[in-house]
């Protein structure tokens, strides 16, 4: 009989995250950006978003059609193999957010970008990412993230800097600096790329996402929240920066940083790839 190992985070070293307060694109440039993680509190409490409840998107938006995604962080499969392998449903979001208290659920909206199209007032809401981007310009990346309680993203790295704007419930992210790859675990690009070959997700995604995912995303296989250190033993030399992150709470991921989520509590949230030129962010004195 095959016996797992698995051990707590509480064993690894780990530091919290620093937090500002306010959209304070000053410091943020001055000694953040491009090179550690760092929660913004206070930045987005004026957008119409923030009021965002399962019950609100229900009343507007519960009749659209959503995918809803699988991913059990208990099973052996790694994060990359669950995803590739798409098992999802479609269901109503009403239908969806109906279900959203349930405990062990292991389905969640994952990365949505298409809502956004099928609903442009959703944007309006979360007031055009403001600060953040200049009027009038288009956000290239954004995705939608709504998940039951203990729900996880996988360990992986996001081409490009990222922001994650927590609207509802709280997220526990743990980061780690490129210098850490060493005891992640990532699954080496070459074998990466043939599993993407007969992914059952090619079948599902636009063209353009897909090849993201497979050329620009890398993953790792252990699992950061409860790592098995029987088939991962260097893990427990990695250093962590944690961060609990709860409404209203911006999270800044720099390019090149290693991240995995779990909600704390039913949760949902917003992730850009942001372009802060000309914005009202970037445009304080610094």
């Amino acid at each position: 009989m095959e016996v797992l190992i698995a051990m707590s985070t509480d064993s690894i070293r780990m530091q919290p995250v620093h937090t500002i307060q306010g959209a304070s694109g000053e410091q943020f440039f001055r000694v953040y950006f491009g090179r550690q993680p760092v929660v913004i509190a206070n930045a987005i409490s004026a957008w119409p978003a923030r009021h965002w409840t399962p019950e609100y998107l229900k009343s507007r938006y519960g009749d659209l059609q959503v995918a809803v995604a699988r991913y059990d962080p208990g099973a052996r499969e790694t994060f990359l193999d669950q995803t590739l392998g798409d098992v999802h449903q479609y269901i109503s979001l009403r239908q969806f957010l109906s279900a959203l208290g349930r405990e062990n659920s292991i389905y969640a909206m994952r990365e949505d970008t298409t809502l956004f199209e099928r609903a442009p007032s959703l944007i309006e809401e979360l007031a055009f990412f403001s600060p953040f981007m200049a009027a009038g310009k288009t956000v290239a990346y954004k995705a939608l993230w709504i998940g039951p309680a203990n729900y996880i993203t996988g360990l992986h790295l996001d081409p490009g800097d990222t922001l994650l704007f927590q609207l509802y419930g709280r997220k526990n992210v743990m980061l780690f600096h490129p210098r850490q790859t060493r005891y992640l675990y990532e699954e080496p690009p070459d074998q990466a790329a043939r599993k993407f070959v007969m992914s059952a997700l090619q079948k599902r995604l636009d063209p353009s996402a897909f090849d993201v995912l497979r050329d620009k995303v890398r993953w790792c296989a252990v699992q950061p929240f409860n790592p098995d250190l029987v088939r991962f033993p260097l893990f427990v030399r990695a250093e962590c920066i944690q961060a609990e992150i709860g409404p209203g709470d911006v999270l800044y991921i720099p390019d090149g940083w290693w991240h995995a989520v779990k909600a704390i509590d039913a949760a949902i949230s917003v992730s850009i790839e942001p372009d802060f030129r000309d914005s009202p962010f970037s445009l304080e004195p610094h």
